[in-house]
């Protein structure tokens, strides 16, 4: 899963598989979790795991370590916790990405922010004049933004909290991202049909990052007065009263100072 250890550059552009609507996929998907060196662009991957399931039943996984060639960055290992010793000795992406493809064929690819994991299996499978995967593809959090709109954020641990979703292994890992990934599309799966209220809406962010809830303003017809309120056509009626009164008393006068002269 994609981590803030690094900034982001912009997406490869020979990403070629297609995202596709939850009720088109076919019997067989796999969820997929990547862990990697940072975000970039040239970034490696160190760990792959993926889950086949089939009919809703997992019916085989891959899971394994990889040796990216490189070293990995202190921050990345902050995130997943995976160290250079670790990968040592480890599988090159070439051969484990061969046994990935294996494993997808014929399956839709389901992976949580999709577009990032695709992005760096291309990027390997490029490296290593391999073909680029060409399969269709779900993302959770896409279909969890459209059937969970009440949530602050779409991170795979808010979405999982909020489904219930848990699993033995460690999140941040490849397998335990996985399994997650899996569980979350099944749930969300039952919601595809179900239709959200169009008057649910979600909080909205304040600048400091604290959610807020959004106010709304009382139509004037709903406002109700209180017993010493007036309304206005009482107002005005009292206000020319006062004025015709103010008038007369003053036309009284001058006659009065006529007269007397």
């Amino acid at each position: 899963m994609p981590s803030p250890f690094s900034r982001t550059t912009k997406k490869i552009s020979t990403l070629r598989s297609k995202p596709i609507h939850p009720s088109a996929t076919a019997k067989a998907y796999v969820a997929v979790d990547t862990e990697t060196t940072g975000l970039s662009s040239d970034a490696r991957l160190v760990e792959l795991a993926a889950i086949r399931y089939e009919n809703g039943k997992e019916v085989d996984r891959f899971v394994t370590l990889i040796d990216p060639g490189v070293s990995i960055p202190y921050e990345a290992t902050a995130i997943h916790g995976i160290t250079n010793a670790m990968v040592r000795g480890k599988p090159k992406a070439k051969e484990v990405l061969r046994k990935f493809q294996d494993l997808l064929d014929g399956a839709v690819f389901v992976a949580h922010n999709a577009s990032f994991d695709l992005r760096m299996i291309n990027g390997e499978l490029r490296r290593a004049g391999l073909p680029l995967l060409t399969c269709n593809h779900v993302c959770t959090r896409n279909l969890a933004r459209r059937h969970l709109q009440e949530l602050f954020n779409y991170k795979l641990s808010t979405v999982a909290r909020e489904l219930r979703v848990t699993n033995k292994e460690r999140a941040h890992r490849a397998l335990g991202d996985a399994l997650t990934v899996g569980d979350i599309f099944h749930k969300l799966m039952g919601k595809a049909n179900v239709e959200i209220p169009a008057t649910k809406r979600a909080p909205v962010a304040s600048r400091t990052g604290t959610a807020r809830q959004k106010t709304t303003t009382k139509p004037r017809s709903a406002v109700v007065r209180t017993s010493s309120s007036k309304p206005r056509g009482s107002r005005s009626k009292s206000r020319t009263a006062t004025t015709t009164t103010r008038q007369r008393t003053s036309r009284s006068t001058r006659t009065k100072r006529t007269t007397t002269g």
